[in-house]
């Protein structure tokens, strides 16, 4: 969190982190060049393009800015806990298909909360 802080401070302020080894479990949960590996297989099975048509992209607040950039550039969007219903939504307005990442938890169990069947999620990186 404190690399979005520093992203988004203004000029002249300063973001301090107190524990230089503090990290997130979450955001290592998934790294970017696994996200963009992912992406590519998608690109090469038909099921997206490189800029986001066909499947939204949408990301938990505690994943890296790469991650959070990554969504971004191809029309995603990052969520919290308290509005990921909305982000799915959101996201299935523009495609039929979201890559929710890295919380498969949350991702499911809102998906699920939403009517979207269990066995029309997949879990895990394409092989």
């Amino acid at each position: 969190m404190a690399e979005s802080a520093d992203i988004l401070s203004r000029p002249g302020q300063i973001v301090i982190l107190p524990d230089l080894n503090a990290g997130c479990s979450m955001a290592d949960m998934a790294d970017i060049t696994q996200v963009e590996d992912c992406w590519e297989q998608l690109v090469r099975a038909g099921i997206a393009t490189e800029l986001g048509d066909g499947v939204t992209p949408v990301t938990y607040i505690n994943s890296t800015a790469a991650i959070k950039a990554f969504c971004g550039e191809r029309g995603g969007v990052v969520c919290t806990s308290s509005n990921a219903a909305g982000a799915m939504k959101w996201g299935l307005a523009k495609n039929s298909k979201l890559l929710f990442l890295p919380d498969q938890h949350l991702g499911r169990n809102t998906g699920h909360a939403l009517g979207i069947p269990l066995n029309e999620m997949v879990s895990g990186i394409l092989t």
